[in-house]
């Protein structure tokens, strides 16, 4: 009786009622996301719900110009795998230095 939402510019996710979904106007169904989901290449997060681990991505990402290069498209289309880079620095390989993946 509930379905399971997923925004695709910020990739959070919610259970809804069905009855508190509408139809998005013609308009807005043309315009292309502006996210996209990305899954780090080769890593396997020891816990993906950990706070110190988000906010470990958080604080090596957020306000900062990201470098993404994908390796591979998720087999469900919904985005990539890539490796990711922030000022030279790759996000994967510091998720393994602190034992995070």
């Amino acid at each position: 009786e509930r379905v399971k939402v997923q925004y695709i510019d910020f990739g959070n996710t919610e259970e809804l009622n069905p009855s508190n979904l509408v139809e998005l106007p013609k308009p807005l169904t043309s315009l292309p996301p502006c996210a996209m989901k990305f899954v780090l290449h080769s890593l396997w997060c020891n816990n993906n719900q950990d706070p110190s681990s988000i906010k470990f991505v958080k604080d090596m990402v957020e306000g900062k110009e990201v470098d993404a290069y994908t390796t591979a498209r998720l087999s469900d289309h919904t985005g990539f795998f890539a490796e990711i880079y922030i000022d030279g620095t790759c996000l994967n390989e510091k998720m393994l230095e602190n034992n995070l993946a």
